[in-house]
């Protein structure tokens, strides 16, 4: 698979995704955008993200994250 079917293929699907967790990120008091970066720092804490800070702070104000050092999922997330 080439990059540019990588891409297509993963920005296919994140429509899918920001449905299904819809629910949870408003229940958490975040955007659907931020819950899946939740679960991205969730599943891979050592990447390097390169997003917009707005969503990370969504996720420090609720402490979803930790904000010392790396980014890590706190208990609440």
């Amino acid at each position: 698979m080439d990059v540019k079917d990588l891409l297509f293929y993963f920005f296919e699907k994140i429509d899918i995704c920001r449905e299904k967790i819809s629910s949870y990120a408003k229940r958490s008091g975040i955007s659907e955008d931020a819950a899946i970066l939740l679960a991205v720092i969730y599943q891979f804490p050592k990447i390097y993200l390169p997003l917009k800070e707005e969503l990370f702070e969504q996720l420090k104000t609720k402490g979803l994250i930790t904000t010392d050092g790396p980014y890590y999922v706190s208990g609440k997330g």
